[in-house]
């Protein structure tokens, strides 16, 4: 009979083993998830976010009309209506003044075309077709009456869907490969930062969505399809109107690819519509300092929709070619620079509701209703729960003085600002200082141009009262 070896591992110590490699997998993985970026915090901050951009669509109208303009600076108004998706409706976007349409008002206003006035309609998903039945099927040319309309192409464009809404070209998401059985979905809420990423390069090897949208653009049948349905009568309704009109790109990569992909736009000149494809301008901009702008190519971590120095850029070239063909859409150009007043036009959470009681030309003066409920409110990158009050127009911020109620015991301001080098927001908030004082008051002395106000607010019994009056000085 043949022996065994008196080393061999008996099964106990087997079992003994796989719990300590278990045990050390899960200290391993624990680790991992504490140490690497907060990737599902991050997606919960979006949810909320996107539900705060579809509480500031005006549903009176029969289109998705985005009202952000608190200012007009003249009375000569020259109307530009741009017609997208969700770069327009602000899909994650804190600050809606970083999306490409208010960068292009500030772009404009900073050239001195103060007659020029935007005009954004869009929402979430919009393809060509969809933006099509904005021209057609409701009141919005005749309502907004406009000098020039421009048309944002983007990635998803060619997606169709038939009489019935139904998608007449087939289209494939992404996936989420830890919500198919019981275990994965244990998993997942143990470690979501982990799972996340895991998921995330997944889909980049396996998902098929960003694949079938250039198969629909390259493929003869599909590519016929959306030309029939959405192009030609895109361009038939363009040049029926007496009004300039024209597409531009709106790439959020820049790699090689991108250059293939946008040979649609054929489709476009052949149906008689003017386009006009940004890539080269943003590649050249991008390949001078790629390690600099690569952080702002994106909103965040898990939101690749286009970041500030993109939306910039959208917003400098889109400028460059209306001087350069649309100057009868722009109006007079003043030789006067205008100096901003401190206006707020966007904020979230939207329950704060800023009420203006005061304006000069050295400050304004608000009323807010400070939300009881902390989960309405933002708390990445700070981590706490913050108001953020957004500025129509970056201007210099000399002091901020906050009065609460005797239920708050203190306050800490954060602002953001235009960075000096990149000239766009940096999407970083640096704090200002922390007052517990009954006159919270900061003084600000850094001589930058601020893009948005956040307030974080620590109080007794963790009770609130409603209103909060803010006054911020130039």
């Amino acid at each position: 009979m043949k022996k065994f070896s008196k080393h061999r591992i008996l099964p106990l110590y087997g079992i003994i083993y796989s719990i300590f490699l278990i045990l050390l997998l899960f200290l391993t993985c624990l680790i991992i998830e504490i140490i690497i970026p907060k990737y599902s915090n991050w997606q919960k901050e979006n949810d909320k976010i996107l539900n705060v951009r579809k509480d500031k669509l005006d549903l009176t109208l029969d289109y998705p009309y985005l009202d952000y303009s608190e200012t007009k600076l003249t009375k000569n108004e020259k109307r530009i209506l741009i017609i997208g998706d969700s770069y327009l409706q602000g899909s994650g976007y804190t600050n809606i003044n970083d999306t490409y349409f208010r960068q292009l008002q500030l772009e404009l206003y900073n050239r001195g075309y103060y007659d020029a006035t935007i005009y954004a309609v869009g929402k979430f998903g919009a393809s060509t077709y969809d933006e099509l039945k904005f021209l057609t099927d409701t009141n919005m040319i005749k309502e907004i009456n406009p000098d020039l309309i421009i048309m944002g192409y983007v990635m998803n464009d060619p997606e169709l869907d038939d009489k019935k809404g139904k998608p007449l070209v087939p289209s494939q998401s992404d996936k989420n490969y830890f919500k198919k059985n019981a275990i994965l979905k244990k998993i997942n809420r143990i470690f979501p930062n982990i799972t996340y990423k895991i998921n995330d390069s997944l889909n980049e090897k396996y998902s098929q969505s960003e694949e079938r949208r250039y198969d629909i653009i390259v493929n003869d049948y599909w590519s016929k399809k959306y030309d029939e349905v959405a192009v030609q009568p895109l361009g038939k309704y363009l040049n029926s109107l007496n009004i300039p009109s024209f597409v531009v790109t709106l790439p959020n990569k820049l790699s090689e690819n991108v250059d293939e992909r946008y040979k649609v736009l054929d489709l476009f000149k052949k149906s008689q519509i003017t386009t006009y494809n940004t890539v080269n301008y943003l590649r050249n901009i991008y390949q001078q300092n790629p390690t600099v702008y690569e952080k702002n190519t994106k909103i965040n971590l898990t939101n690749s929709h286009p970041g500030t120095f993109y939306t910039k850029y959208y917003a400098q070239y889109l400028a460059n070619i209306l001087e350069k063909n649309y100057k009868s859409s722009l109006g007079k150009k003043y030789s006067k620079q205008i100096d901003y007043k401190v206006s707020i036009n966007d904020y979230i959470p939207s329950s704060i509701e800023p009420i203006l009681i005061k304006q000069t030309e050295d400050y304004s003066y608000y009323q807010i209703n400070y939300p009881k409920d902390k989960f309405q409110m933002l708390r990445l990158p700070i981590n706490k729960s913050y108001l953020k009050l957004n500025l129509e127009f970056p201007v210099e911020l000399s002091k901020i003085t906050v009065k609460t109620a005797a239920s708050v015991k203190c306050v800490s301001l954060y602002l953001t600002y235009i960075d000096d080098l990149l000239g766009y927001d940096s999407q970083q908030m640096f704090k200002i200082g922390k007052s517990c004082n009954d006159n919270k008051t900061f003084i600000i002395n850094n001589h930058k141009k601020v893009t948005s106000i956040n307030i974080a607010a620590k109080t007794k019994n963790n009770t609130l009262e409603s209103t909060m009056l803010i006054k911020i000085s130039k």
